[in-house]
């Protein structure tokens, strides 16, 4: 090989060298995208993964994020322990023929009965025949009963017109979510709750947890002012929830939702691995580019030099 032909060599070396560095950040993207989906992310807006790779606030949406999103019950009381029995099994029974949460969190207490004549009455509860049973399921007052002091949604159960007991359903905190909210912590993520849902179950959530800072009884509005505040403190907001709110640098929704990151689900796992996802994705672009700025000009030297020898 002659010096004519080794400079030719080493030209193309050196473009094709600096074009496989330059295409190196896309290639970065696409495995990170592709490493999303293995995790359930995917990622909606081209720069959805820059934009969580800065996100140093997270506004959570209790349900589902840091507690499992499914209802359950937590307590029963009969008013006469030998009733515990049959308080599960008529009050589950008639919730079976229900679709709102609080009833199929009920419902699991025991199998289907034979119900009839069922009649939902809004606000107050469901009521009808269980085994030729009259039964009534909802609100204690409808019962007669009083509601019991702390976590969770009390309902009240009435077998053949005189109250039988109460049970209280609420949702459950995840195992890990203290451990994840302690990670993100550490990270410099601020984490934030918002919830529909009464103080005394919000600060139940949160306290479970691990979150300082929560917001109970919180609409629209309510999530859209915790936004803006962080915004306005210099931070960049991500939000976690199944619809958006104004002003989020970042929304992470469900799949189908349209959020710039959708996930299988909320679970604040999840939510923290998004995030690293991004902040290893832009670390990697980093690392590219610096190894493009210093290969680029040792390939070119060379290339001058060896030029210079064939003259």
């Amino acid at each position: 090989m002659n010096v004519t032909t080794l400079v030719v060599a080493l030209v193309v070396l050196v473009v094709t060298g600096v074009a496989m560095l330059l295409a190196a950040a896309p290639l970065a993207l696409a495995l990170a995208r592709r490493r999303g989906r293995a995790e359930g992310i995917f990622v909606g807006a081209s720069d959805a993964l820059e934009t969580a790779a800065r996100v140093d606030a997270l506004v959570l949406d209790t349900s589902g994020t840091v507690t499992t999103g499914s209802l359950r019950v937590v307590q029963v009381e009969p008013i006469d322990p030998e009733h515990d029995r049959n308080l599960r099994w008529f009050a589950a029974a008639l919730a079976h023929t229900s679709d709102s949460p609080v009833e199929q969190a009920v419902a699991k207490l025991a199998a289907r009965g034979r119900v009839t004549d069922v009649v939902a009455t809004p606000g107050l509860g469901l009521s009808g025949a269980v085994d030729r049973h009259p039964v009534r399921l909802g609100r204690p007052d409808w019962i007669g009963l009083v509601a019991l002091d702390g976590v969770g949604t009390t309902v009240g159960v009435e077998v053949d017109g005189r109250p039988l007991g109460r049970l209280v359903v609420a949702d459950v905190v995840r195992e890990h979510a203290a451990e994840v909210v302690g990670s993100l912590a550490s990270d410099g993520v601020r984490v934030e709750l918002v919830s529909a849902g009464p103080a005394v179950d919000t600060a139940h959530v949160a306290e479970q947890s691990g979150v300082e800072h929560w917001h109970a009884e919180a609409d629209d509005a309510r999530r859209a002012e915790v936004v803006e505040r962080l915004r306005a403190s210099g931070r960049v907001v991500g939000l976690v929830g199944s619809a958006a709110v104004p002003g989020a640098d970042l929304w992470l929704g469900p799949v189908g939702s349209g959020a710039a990151l959708e996930l299988d689900d909320l679970d604040v796992r999840r939510v923290a691995r998004a995030l690293a996802l991004g902040r290893g994705t832009v670390a990697t672009r980093a690392r590219v580019r610096r190894l493009a700025f210093l290969v680029a000009p040792t390939l070119g030297v060379l290339t001058y030099l060896m030029a210079s020898l064939s003259r």
